[in-house]
């Protein structure tokens, strides 16, 4: 299924064919949550990049025409109006670096720089535009994917997201099963770990 203007792309083999941004993985349904959350159009271009300004403001004007009822714009709607969107927060990619020098010096080549971190303890954090990856050393044995739930990319508090016990409680609803579990009597910074089905760990942890 494709929307009239071409920006709207759905392939069963694209996250099951949830309508997506045409050339991108990024479903549409995430603009309309940006949105309905009181995010501006910046705000989600600069969450998302693979998307275009012009296919975000074509997609705006095909998403309103399926809440004003058009026929050809009635296919948009993938969640049900009651389902809160996971706000994952930050995104980054943790690296298990040999040597960390060797591999700054390789990423600053990619255009990345130091954004946290101590090397004397052996990790740091690099950034290049909204792109975060970590390099730590002598920590784990397999990259991770990282989700900092309450922070943006420029690691700043958001003023509202979803909470890393809700995540817990919600996946495991769905039946997702845990290598660690943050402690849901508690408040304030608290982490878990789950494993994707190619055995790729991916890390929630919330600071705020």
């Amino acid at each position: 299924m494709s929307d009239p203007t071409g920006i709207i792309h759905s392939d069963p083999d694209i996250l099951g064919g949830t309508p997506v941004f045409a050339g991108t993985r990024v479903p549409l349904q995430n603009l309309i949550d940006y949105f309905a959350g009181g995010d501006s159009l910046d705000e989600f271009l600069r969450q998302f990049p693979s998307v275009r300004r012009e296919q975000a403001e074509a997609a705006l004007t095909f998403a309103r025409g399926a809440y004003d009822g058009s026929p050809a714009a009635t296919p948009v709607a993938s969640r049900t109006p009651t389902e809160e969107p996971m706000e994952l927060g930050a995104f980054s990619v943790s690296l298990a670096v040999k040597d960390l020098e060797a591999s700054r010096q390789f990423y600053e080549k990619l255009g990345f720089t130091r954004f946290a971190g101590d090397p004397a303890q052996h990790w740091l954090i690099l950034k290049n535009g909204d792109r975060v990856i970590g390099l730590f050393q002598g920590m784990f044995e397999r990259n991770i994917l990282t989700f900092n739930p309450g922070w943006d990319q420029d690691a700043q508090p958001l003023a509202a997201f979803t909470d890393v016990r809700e995540l817990q409680r919600r996946l495991r609803a769905d039946g997702v099963a845990f290598a660690t579990e943050a402690d849901e009597s508690t408040s304030g910074p608290a982490s878990f770990v789950v494993v994707d089905p190619d055995g790729n760990p991916i890390l929630f942890d919330q600071h705020v």
